[in-house]
């Protein structure tokens, strides 16, 4: 698979762990509770000073085709108040006519305009209150369009990649039913691109030991204590 390309992966149960270990739920007032500089706390659209509480997040919770970023995303969401979880595939499956598989080298220009399209609803619904869990893959080659999205909207970005062993994903990947990704050329290429993320790989939670509620409580940990927050 060529850099830079978003893909689509259709939910597929896995566990995890990571940074954050095991834990008590966390409440969406703990994700908003972010130092900001003096004088640089983010306003609304009137100008007035939003507060922590007021304020939502985004977090992209990514990962190879297999790594259960779909059934991780719905627990984690459902631990945040107030809360949106919004699938990447979704925003591939509305392309009516002239859809190209986005792991193909030609869905460059598609995969770009979607991204774009996925950064801005996140941070818009951000910008409204919501803790927003974004679930697709999204490598760090193609997180701009979420950090500026995340800072025109003045909310904090969290990224999470969830990355079982390969045999694992492989495993899960090509076990799964009708509609999702299971050519293991693809799924393997996929987990090649998240092998190795240099800078970023303190935002790496291996997810093979635990089930995915563990992973989802192991996530909001990370999230709370600011493991996972881009600068």
């Amino acid at each position: 698979m060529r850099r830079p390309r978003a893909q689509t992966d259709p939910a597929a149960a896995a566990p995890g762990a990571g940074p954050g270990g095991s834990g008590n739920p966390v409440a969406g007032d703990a994700l908003a509770g972010v130092a900001w500089p003096a004088g640089a706390a983010p306003t609304d659209r009137a100008g007035e000073r939003m507060t922590d509480r007021e304020r939502g997040t985004v977090t992209v919770l990514t990962g190879p085709c297999g790594a259960g970023k779909s059934t991780v995303a719905r627990l984690l969401a459902a631990r945040l108040a107030p809360s949106v979880r919004l699938h990447g595939d979704d925003f591939f499956a509305f392309i009516a006519q002239g859809a190209v598989p986005p792991y193909l080298p030609e869905a460059q220009r598609q995969n770009e305009t979607v991204v774009a399209v996925q950064a801005a609803a996140a941070a818009g619904y951000a910008e409204g209150g919501y803790h927003v869990v974004f679930d697709g893959v999204v490598g760090p080659w193609f997180l701009d369009p979420f950090r500026r999205a995340a800072a025109d909207a003045g909310v904090p970005l969290h990224y999470v990649v969830l990355r079982p062993p390969r045999d694992t994903v492989l495993a899960r990947a090509t076990g799964r039913g009708p509609g999702a990704l299971t050519d293991p050329g693809p799924v393997l290429r996929m987990f090649e691109e998240f092998a190795d993320l240099g800078d970023h790989e303190h935002h790496v939670l291996d997810s093979a030991a635990l089930t995915p509620e563990q992973t989802a409580r192991a996530v909001a940990d990370g999230l709370a204590s600011g493991a996972y927050r881009l600068p």
